[in-house]
């Protein structure tokens, strides 16, 4: 994996064809697949498509899901960091134990994690 994508940047690779600014593969947080499968579920998200398709695309353009473990989950809590969103302390942490840059433009993330890139 060359980088780490925040919820925001996997929706706009496939929606506004957003490419990050270092190249694929990047992994992604399957926090993050969980965030955007649930707002699109509830009606807050329009995928273009049914949902397995845009996941499919997201993998055709080099997107990694990473799959939460115990290790992950641990170190979200040990996050030096007051943000509270579970999930964005996951996406932090998957970034900081596999030592890549996250691609965000998270004001809270980017205020925090030492690698950001947009």
């Amino acid at each position: 994996m060359n980088a780490v994508l925040d919820t925001c940047a996997l929706l706009d690779v496939i929606l506004q064809g957003y490419q990050p600014p270092i190249p694929s593969p990047w992994a992604a947080s399957a926090i993050s697949w969980c965030e955007i499968a649930w707002k699109e579920r509830n009606g807050q998200l329009d995928l273009g498509g049914q949902r397995h398709i845009f996941f499919a695309d997201l993998i055709n353009a080099g997107v990694v899901p990473i799959a939460i473990d115990h290790h992950h989950t641990l170190a979200a809590v040990d996050v030096q960091w007051s943000h509270r969103d579970p999930a964005d302390r996951l996406i932090v942490a998957l970034a900081s134990s596999q030592q890549l840059p996250l691609i965000t433009r998270d004001r809270l993330i980017t205020a925090y994690y030492h690698d950001c890139r947009w």
